[in-house]
């Protein structure tokens, strides 16, 4: 873990001081699929583009992260922004998810298998997890790059089955370098 915190600290010091990152582009595209307002839950959320475009929709958005870095660089530009996130230095190796708090889980370019069952508990009754990172096909490109945070091709669409499926391109076999799926948690019935 501290190998992975320094480096990742290394490479957010190299930052300009005002810049953020731009949200993930699927989660722009799930715009019309999103809880109208609610709390966020953004794991490893590096330099926050995500927090900040949620935060500035009026959600209650908590952003986690390793990286000390990473978090003092989206505090300072969401604050000058006018902005409100909550954020939690932590391992994601050793965190724990609390039960039924989430309307929205984001886990964007991370894999952390062992959170799986943590993320559908967190989430309330209607909520959304959207899910995007790596498979192996990136190793086409980056062949360096650790197998053990790639997904497999058609993984993800079995992590969730109590979910609805609302938007993926997972499939075994596809060719595309990254996987992501959407999915909504039954609402309470009653």
């Amino acid at each position: 873990m501290k190998q992975d915190q320094q480096r990742w600290d290394k490479k957010y010091r190299a930052l300009p001081v005002d810049w953020m990152a731009a949200p993930e582009g699927l989660l722009e595209r799930c715009a019309h699929l999103l809880p109208s307002q609610g709390e966020v839950l953004d794991l490893a959320c590096g330099v926050g583009g995500n927090l900040h475009w949620l935060a500035a929709r009026k959600y209650c958005v908590t952003g986690v992260d390793s990286s000390p870095v990473a978090l003092q660089h989206c505090q300072r530009v969401v604050s000058s922004a006018g902005l409100e996130v909550a954020f939690v230095m932590a391992d994601l190796d050793n965190y724990s998810l609390p039960r039924a708090r989430f309307d929205l889980v984001l886990m964007i370019r991370y894999l952390n298998r062992r959170l799986i069952p943590a993320i559908s508990t967190t989430l309330r009754p209607g909520g959304m997890v959207i899910i995007k990172t790596f498979n192996r096909n990136h190793l086409r490109h980056a062949p360096a790059f650790n197998p053990d945070y790639l997904l497999n091709p058609g993984e993800l669409r079995g992590w969730f089955p109590d979910m609805a499926c609302l938007a993926s391109n997972d499939d075994p076999a596809m060719a595309a370098a990254t996987s992501y799926w959407v999915g909504r948690k039954p609402a309470a019935v009653g």
